[in-house]
């Protein structure tokens, strides 16, 4: 309905309603696209937060597995992690592909692998012009303006793969964010 919105907040809010009905697409297989990409590297990303006694912030976590292209297969490039005190979960996916990005070389095609529906959204919305600051009331203006400058030094796409996918650089992705 606002697909082509020159607003933003009103396009990022055209999602809502699909998103309360449960009327998400389903996300493809790992396999799927990394066979059909072309890019030089590979960013898996993932974060968590771990709320307690009914607060809206808690101890988050993020992780980053960077693949790079070896003639037809990809390679282990980096990997990395780290965690931060009195956030949220959108906060930790938005971070872990902003230390990916800054690990890879400027100029490069990255392909993120996310189970993310709001970084997945954050980042098609950028690639088509309209991008976004706020999901779900919360603002995230200065993460999603950091994923915009590193953006602008490559060329990403974004593919939302299902959360727990079995893919061992995903899983160490899942597993590191959370601890």
């Amino acid at each position: 309905k606002y697909k082509y919105a020159s607003d933003p907040l009103i396009w990022l809010l055209s999602f809502i309603p699909a998103l309360k009905e449960n009327k998400q697409p389903e996300p493809k297989t790992v396999q799927d696209v990394i066979r059909a990409s072309s890019a030089d590297y590979i960013l898996y990303a993932d974060g968590s937060c771990v709320f307690s006694n009914g607060q809206s912030t808690g101890t988050g976590g993020w992780a980053y597995f960077i693949e790079k292209r070896k003639g037809k297969k990809y390679t282990e490039f980096s990997r990395n992690s780290g965690n931060l005190e009195n956030t949220d979960n959108n906060v930790m996916e938005v971070m872990a592909v902003c230390q990916g990005l800054a690990a890879i070389p400027e100029d490069r095609q990255v392909l993120v692998i996310t189970d993310s529906l709001v970084l997945e959204r954050g980042i098609s919305s950028f690639r088509e012009g309209a991008f976004c600051h706020t999901e779900g009331g919360k603002s995230l203006k200065a993460e999603w303006n950091r994923l915009r400058e590193l953006m602008l030094t490559h060329d990403v796409s974004v593919s939302r793969v299902k959360s727990q996918s079995g893919i061992h650089q995903h899983r160490f992705c899942h597993n590191t964010a959370k601890k």
